[in-house]
């Protein structure tokens, strides 16, 4: 079984029995997920966000971002996972050691600080963004609560 997630799933501790409950069974990362595991400024949101998936990154399938799912011809495929990004899959193992061993001095930091910066300012232009759009068509937003 595959089940999108997001950041709420991740920290779940239901997530880590859905892993051993059957080792077919797989989370698949949306772009947008991962800014969510950005988001907040810090490495420890990210590093408590990976915390369950880390010790199973072989049932983790991370997809292509959205612009590059977008430019994807589905007419001419015949490939079934033709959104999973095979590099960044692959490399999520790696990924996950070096978000553990990150330190706010190393390198490796630096880069996941400025990822997380730029993800919390895209989920903030979204929800501003968002809500424009609701204002325009004249919709209060309690209704979709």
């Amino acid at each position: 079984m595959r089940k999108v997630v997001d950041v709420n799933y991740l920290r779940d501790p239901r997530l880590r029995g859905y892993f051993k409950e059957d080792k077919s069974n797989f989370i698949i990362f949306t772009d947008f997920a991962c800014m969510e595991c950005y988001k907040g400024r810090s490495l420890t949101n990210i590093k408590n966000s990976l915390e369950i998936v880390s010790d199973y990154p072989e049932q983790v399938l991370v997809l292509k971002n959205t612009g590059a799912v977008i430019k994807e011809d589905l007419s001419k495929s015949q490939q079934n996972d033709i959104f999973i990004d095979q590099d960044q899959t692959a490399g999520f193992h790696d990924f996950c050691i070096g978000v553990k061993q990150a330190s706010g001095g190393d390198f490796f930091a630096k880069q996941l600080l400025e990822k997380s910066e730029l993800a919390s300012m895209d989920i903030e232009n979204k929800k501003k963004f968002a809500g424009l759009i609701l204002r325009c068509c004249n919709i209060n937003y309690a209704n979709f609560i």
